[in-house]
């Protein structure tokens, strides 16, 4: 398994790659802003983005998904009672924290406790963690939460 961070926007959120050595599959954790470097590293890593999954909908961790997304064509997902609040980011304080924050498009999933990923081999469990937000969700990556 191949696992890469990289802190994004003045919040330092962590986006989080994780990719097959074998396949090459990867997915993207929370593309909070700064989608050109995000998308530069996923170039740089030579993967194939199958998804991107948010452990939340705040606006520092929603702001790059949108270009990933265009750039990738992954399935988008996020916990299902995260979607409104990820729709209602006050957009003028996004715009000045996070320079090219673009409103994240609808998920291509809603992530329930117990879904599994797969990503080339990579078993991907979502768990529902509420309290930072209702749908706030760890990811277990293999044995890496």
């Amino acid at each position: 398994m191949i696992l890469k961070i990289l802190p994004v926007t003045a919040f330092v959120e962590n986006v989080y790659i994780v990719a097959s050595e074998e396949t090459k599959e990867a997915v993207v954790f929370d593309p909070g802003g700064e989608a050109d470097r995000i998308n530069a590293l996923i170039d740089e890593m030579g993967v194939t983005v199958k998804y991107i999954l948010n452990t939340h909908g705040h606006m520092d961790h929603v702001g790059g998904v949108a270009k990933v997304r265009e750039a990738t064509d992954a399935k988008f997902g996020i916990h299902e009672t995260d979607v409104e609040m990820m729709r209602r980011q006050p957009a003028d304080y996004a715009f000045r924290l996070i320079p090219d924050f673009v409103e994240p498009p609808e998920p291509d999933l809603l992530v329930k406790d117990g879904d599994e990923f797969q990503v080339g081999g990579i078993s991907i469990k979502a768990i529902e963690t509420p309290g930072h937000t209702m749908g706030s969700t760890c990811y277990l990556v293999d044995r890496v939460l």
